[in-house]
């Protein structure tokens, strides 16, 4: 990833030193991610870990290490925050908080295939099902309709006209969809937000790990899929594949089933999530100036995804 946080030897030495899992052998930056500063690291007794530097919404960090926890016991490939020899949670340096978790094992996907896809749909689903219960004590996702409006309007001072004419379309579009009354009728709960490639680990062809939980909150069940759908089920052209997106929605469907008013909404769903990020990655590009590690992410692809959901594409 591009890394914001730099950190020097003797502070991570010191961070590991929180924890009873031996001393500081190595570390090195990981390349994935966007928001925070993630390190990897291995100790005395032969043992990896991830080391994040939080940089952003660093209040969320109490639903999301709960999150965790329950997705934890409930059997899912996902690496809780470790404690502390003090029972801390957060280990507060160069007045940031700093979490430690286990690595998983396995590597990020480039090219998807309908198993993976399918995976990543079952995935989901039992996300959804085991974290439930603290669904009403989540903040609500903050990407919802006034950001959406915002964030377009500033967009109009650096994309360019044709592409800016498409945004304020698609914006038109998740408005009046938003506005059907099945929308009120929709599942909701936890979510995790963000679940792209760069955020799962494949191991032997199986799902070993779903990271970068910093996007949980509340919000439309069927909005947590159709941002899976997204990325996973798109071609290197960034074109929706429906093999792909089908294989996803039947491994979701396997574990928990949508109802008629998601089905009905899932245009709608697609094609929001699609603007969200496309102007997220807008703000991202503004806002850079030239001192990350990597470029940011090529807003183009949201773009050209938005534009083939506002031709009609559609799973159901």
């Amino acid at each position: 990833m591009a890394v914001v946080t730099e950190l020097p030897t003797a502070v991570v030495a010191d961070v590991v030193g929180q924890y009873d899992i031996g001393s500081l052998d190595t570390y090195w930056p990981a390349d994935n991610g966007v928001e925070n500063t993630n390190y990897f690291l291995r100790t005395s007794r032969g043992l990896e870990y991830v080391l994040t530097v939080v940089e952003s919404n660093s209040h969320h960090n109490d639903l999301m290490i709960r999150v965790l926890d329950l997705a934890h016991r409930n059997e899912l490939p996902v690496a809780p925050v470790m404690a502390s020899k003090t029972g801390a949670r957060e280990i507060y340096r160069l007045s940031k908080p700093m979490l430690l978790a286990p690595r998983l094992p396995g590597r990020h996907i480039d090219q998807t295939n309908e198993n993976q896809c399918g995976a990543v749909g079952k995935f989901l689903a039992m996300f959804h099902l085991s974290t439930s219960e603290l669904g009403l004590e989540a903040h609500e996702y903050p990407r919802n309709l006034t950001w959406l409006n915002h964030h377009t309007a500033l967009s109009r001072e650096f994309q360019h006209p044709t592409y800016q004419r498409q945004l304020e379309e698609a914006l038109d579009s998740i408005r009046i969809g938003l506005e059907r009354p099945e929308v009120e009728e929709l599942p909701t709960g936890i979510v995790h937000g963000d679940l792209f490639r760069d955020n799962a680990l494949f191991n032997e062809g199986e799902l070993s790990g779903v990271v970068d939980f910093h996007h949980t909150s509340h919000h439309y069940w069927i909005y947590d899929v159709a941002v899976a759908i997204n990325d996973w089920c798109t071609t290197e052209q960034q074109q929706l594949d429906e093999h792909r997106a089908a294989a996803l929605v039947q491994g979701y469907q396997a574990i928990r089933p949508f109802d008629d008013a998601e089905t009905a909404c899932y245009p709608t769903f697609g094609l929001y999530s699609a603007v969200a990020f496309w102007l997220s990655r807008l703000v991202a590009a503004s806002a850079d100036t030239g001192g990350r590690s990597r470029p940011p992410k090529d807003p183009d692809e949201f773009r050209r995804i938005a534009a083939q959901h506002l031709r009609g594409f559609s799973l159901f």
